[in-house]
């Protein structure tokens, strides 16, 4: 076989990235093209038929050889953005690129059939990992490239297809990388939020800042049309932007779901009753955060908590102790405050049902069996909207 021809890539895993290795070579045998690397199930075990139709998409002819791929390491699992580094490592082993083209890039996209360059999602985390393993320069599709801005200290190279790379690479048409910018301030951070003096209850405003202030879980109970819903809405508009670093973590965290701008301000998380665990927790092939990393420096509004259900609520008590959810050993942060809404008093589930402030003894059981007096405890400030609660 000829010496191999190597291209670097990156892998998403939770927050963090890796970097991944990619080495062709081509020799004597039967045609074909064999990618081994942990590929199998995933969204590279078809990644042999992307990248030859990519390679014919845009003009590029490659002589019929015996392909060898090995995508390293083989024993973490590759989920995308890894077609341009497998193409271009092909292209080196057939002379169309030369092989110093390639020292301190790093690629990441996937292609379609015509030979464009279609984004992945990560793609500020694989920038964050291109920059911290000493790469000077970030090949990814052009819809991608202002994900991946914000990155000091990193060359962005945005590219619409294969055919635009390939010249680059080879020299004849140089295309000009982006430099780090930092990202704008978000003027419209609560513009849609609730207006804070509209509340109501003076006591309902308190609570609402001294949960964010000191960093408290609330709880809030009252009758139908007290302003539960409305108090939940008002918080937004009681945060400011974060920080770099915290923009940056949190960014990051949204960006592993799915491709997302420059998160600035912390976010308001108001999943449905009928959320599933996956959904609320995080979880996944590969794996994906949930709502409570998604309010990550925010809060996660649980409005009606008590129709949640009993795997939902026992799942929240460890990133409510931990500040982090561990999925399928993919680590997502998620220290977050918890608002929540219930109708009734919750007296009757702090341990003294003979105190109940609603006089039905079965409503409590049945209320019993969905909420924990672990989770009940974590509830720093518990606040009456329309009416008294007295605890003791």
């Amino acid at each position: 076989m000829t010496e191999p021809g190597r291209a670097h890539a990156a892998g998403v895993f939770g927050i963090d990235g890796f970097v991944i290795t990619v080495e062709a070579a081509i020799g004597p045998g039967l045609p074909g093209l064999t990618i081994v690397g942990q590929v199998d199930g995933g969204p590279l075990h078809r990644a042999g038929l992307r990248v030859r139709a990519g390679l014919e998409g845009c003009g590029v002819l490659l002589p019929p050889r015996k392909q060898f791929v090995n995508v390293a390491p083989a024993e973490m699992r590759k989920d995308g953005g890894v077609d341009l580094a497998i193409a271009c490592a092909l292209l080196v082993c057939h002379g169309v690129i030369p092989a110093a083209s390639l020292a301190s890039v790093l690629l990441w996209g996937e292609l379609a059939p015509d030979g464009r360059v279609l984004p992945a999602v990560g793609t500020l985390i694989v920038a964050e990992t291109a920059r911290r393993h000493g790469f000077r320069v970030l090949a990814l599709a052009s819809m991608s490239a202002g994900e991946a801005a914000p990155i000091v200290g990193l060359d962005v190279l945005p590219v619409t297809d294969l055919a635009q790379l390939i010249t680059h690479l080879r020299g004849e048409r140089v295309l000009a990388c982006g430099a780090a910018r930092v990202p704008e301030r978000d003027e419209s951070a609560g513009e849609s939020a609730l207006d804070f003096a509209e509340l109501r209850y003076p006591l309902a405003r308190l609570a609402l800042e001294v949960m964010l202030a000191g960093g408290h879980h609330l709880l809030v109970h009252g009758p139908h049309g007290s302003g539960k819903t409305t108090l939940t809405r008002a918080v937004a508009g009681l945060m400011g932007e974060l920080g770099n670093d915290e923009a940056l973590e949190l960014t990051k965290i949204h960006g592993a779901r799915s491709p997302s701008g420059w998160v600035r301000v912390p976010q308001v998380r108001m999943p449905a009753p009928s959320v599933t665990t996956v959904d609320l927790l995080g979880g996944g092939t590969p794996p994906r955060p949930g709502e409570v990393s998604l309010a990550h420096h925010g809060v996660l509004v649980l409005d009606d908590l008590p129709e949640f259900s009993r795997e939902c609520l026992d799942g929240l008590l460890v990133p409510l102790e931990d500040g982090a959810v561990m999925v399928a050993g993919a680590r997502f942060p998620a220290r977050v405050q918890l608002l929540a809404t219930m109708r009734r008093c919750p007296c009757g589930w702090l341990g003294h049902p003979e105190r109940a402030c609603v006089d039905k003894r079965s409503a409590v059981r049945r209320f019993h069996e969905r909420l924990s007096g672990a989770l009940l405890d974590r509830m720093d400030l518990v606040v009456p909207l329309g009416g008294l609660c007295l605890r003791s």
